[in-house]
């Protein structure tokens, strides 16, 4: 009865704590680069570079993820992007968990970095190198007989740490009708579906190399 009772007021003081903790706001960035082809070397306008940040919540038994930001711009004439600084709150004992970055141009290989600010076992020496600000990406062009399929499913894993709605699938799926998530949705996203956008590409091929296979089986 008296564990019972222990973790009963451990459940509540967890919940005061997250309703009523202040809001401890961070600047991240800006963050500035050039996007490059790695066969020329000259610049690739029109690049979707999405920057998203995630935090770390710690809870009674775990500690979960909620995407805190996420943002989207395209490269300019000289290949160029700049992610304007960002205002994460943590809130009073999250902590920033990674900042992720996916570049991507129809014709070339995905650009994907996430770098996990809190994980002692991360190790940064096995990611491509990346600084906040002046860093070059070089995007490979897509070689014949490329495998789209796997292709889209790399991309679709990249954009899994962006939520819809904060804690949405700790939800029973019945909770929020679609209309109010609709509305409590962040901008977050609107920024994934806009990327997604420039997917369709990668995914019309995809589509191609299921049937191509599904008519040599038969």
């Amino acid at each position: 009865m008296r564990l019972m009772k222990i973790l009963k007021e451990l459940i509540f003081v967890s919940t005061i704590l997250t309703v009523l903790s202040p809001s401890l706001a961070f600047s991240l960035g800006p963050y500035t680069g050039v996007v490059l082809d790695s066969l020329t070397d000259k610049p690739v306008e029109g690049a979707s570079v999405l920057f998203y940040w995630t935090k770390s919540i710690p809870q009674i038994m775990h500690s979960r993820s909620e995407t805190i930001a996420a943002r989207l711009i395209y490269t300019d004439h000289q290949g160029r992007y700049k992610i304007p600084s960002v205002s994460a709150n943590f809130g009073l004992m999250g902590s920033l968990e990674s900042t992720n970055v996916i570049i991507y141009q129809p014709g070339y290989k995905v650009y994907i970095i996430s770098i996990r600010h809190n994980n002692p076992y991360y190790d940064p020496s096995k990611d491509p190198p990346f600084k906040d600000k002046g860093n070059n990406v070089e995007l490979e062009r897509i070689p014949p007989g490329f495998n789209h399929t796997k292709h889209v499913e790399l991309i679709d894993r990249a954009l899994w740490g962006i939520d819809y709605y904060p804690g949405l699938y700790d939800r029973p799926q019945n909770e929020l009708p679609w209309e109010k998530m609709l509305e409590a949705k962040l901008k977050e996203g609107f920024e994934k579906q806009e990327f997604l956008s420039r997917v369709e590409w990668e995914e019309r091929r995809s589509r191609e190399e299921s049937n191509r296979v599904w008519e040599e089986m038969r």
